[in-house]
């Protein structure tokens, strides 16, 4: 009996070797994994290929307000950072905090843009990350145009959008068309009235700038303060 005992429990020691979940999979490593992540797309914002840089813009763009701790961290490590990271980091900062802000929705689909320009994409909301400088919206949906859509254009296109939802948007970007898949916001509440447009956008870039003055302008020793939003009309 006791022989029998011995073998059982030997048994369910091997299944419990068989069953433990291993390193790559368990939470300890993930944290890890994150920050080797963050890393490369860190280095890669000085590669010599434009398109990795693009590549490594985007993804960064998506961390967490979360990771924000771990790409300083990094950013710590890798002083003196290159100046085609330096360039980029600011605004990247600044979308990534905003991006984590929670705001009353109001029930309709919104892109970020108040100008049809890419220049003119709101911190913290979907075109901000997905449209580069010099990008210009020529169709969205179903919906196209030979030349550059205006902002009544678009919203005619969006209307039957919803929060949430994916939307193909065309850009020309440097003579190339590319199709690009946004996952659109939800408009906040404050912006049911255009009037708001300005004291809102305003308010989100100081709150944004106020994070960067204090977490990361000091590791880089550097300080600025970002030209006001155009007053422009704003769609999605």
């Amino acid at each position: 009996m006791a022989h029998l005992a011995r073998r059982i429990f030997l048994v369910l020691i091997c299944l419990a070797g068989v069953f433990t979940p291993s390193r790559a999979d368990s939470p300890a490593s993930k944290p890890v994994d994150r920050h080797a992540a963050i890393q490369q797309w860190f280095d890669d914002l000085k590669n010599e290929d434009p398109a990795v840089r693009s590549d490594a813009r985007f993804q960064l763009l998506g961390i967490s307000r979360e990771d924000l701790g771990v790409l300083k961290s990094i950013i710590k490590q890798s002083l003196p950072i290159h100046p085609a990271q330096a360039i980029v980091l600011h605004d990247m900062v600044v979308h990534i905090y905003l991006a984590g802000e929670t705001y009353e929705p109001a029930g309709t689909a919104f892109i970020g843009i108040y100008q049809m320009e890419a220049t003119n994409c709101i911190p913290g909301f979907v075109a901000f990350r997905m449209l580069e400088t010099g990008d210009m919206i020529v169709g969205v949906g179903e919906w196209s145009s030979a030349s550059a859509c205006d902002i009544s254009q678009m919203k005619s296109a969006l209307v039957n959008t919803h929060p949430g939802e994916n939307v193909r948007i065309t850009v020309n970007r440097r003579g190339e068309l590319k199709e690009l898949n946004f996952k659109l916001d939800a408009k906040p509440a404050a912006l049911s009235d255009d009037a708001q447009l300005v004291p809102y956008i305003n308010d989100r870039i100081k709150r944004g700038e106020t994070y960067w003055q204090e977490e990361f302008a000091p590791l880089l020793e550097m300080r600025s303060t970002p030209p006001p939003p155009s007053p422009g009309i704003i769609t999605g």
